[in-house]
């Protein structure tokens, strides 16, 4: 997907800058299921009980071990896609936890017209009641030329 190669060039640039070590997860290669917990649960406690059904466990722990999260989506009909909205779901719970409190957080939209504006700014605002810094956020709007 275009999403993937732009992460991977983004993350080939702040790898190369920083000297850091870069783990990806995507729907290729991590299993995470539609959330499914108790809403008091994941928002008052941070309890995911599905995060050891899935991958969620292990995706929560690396997001809270890395200096650098890079959260990326393709923009579908002007939103995030079903995958980054399942994922955001699933850490829902840390917007009231600040568990992403002191991380570095730049964030990655990819649309083939228009929505950008929208994905971008929501990403930031989630990213930021999690306890986030945004450090960069980077919006790509393929041209005539790319979609032909």
């Amino acid at each position: 997907s275009k999403t993937l190669e732009y992460t991977k060039r983004l993350s080939s640039i702040i790898s190369s800058r920083n000297n850091v070590d870069i783990s990806f997860r995507t729907p290729f290669n991590s299993e995470l299921e539609i959330s499914n917990s108790d809403s008091e649960e994941l928002f008052k406690k941070g309890i995911d009980r599905q995060s050891n059904a899935d991958d969620g466990g292990v995706i929560k722990k690396e997001l809270l071990e890395s200096d650098i999260i890079i959260i990326s989506s393709p923009v579908y009909l002007q939103n995030v896609s079903v995958d980054t909205k399942n994922f955001i779901e699933r850490i829902g719970g840390w917007s009231h936890l600040f568990r992403l409190a002191g991380k570095f957080v730049v964030t990655l939209d990819v649309a083939e017209s228009n929505g950008s504006d929208n994905v971008s700014e929501y990403l930031r605002d989630i990213f930021s009641y999690m306890g986030g810094q945004i450090l960069h956020q980077v919006s790509i709007t393929n041209s005539l030329k790319d979609i032909a």
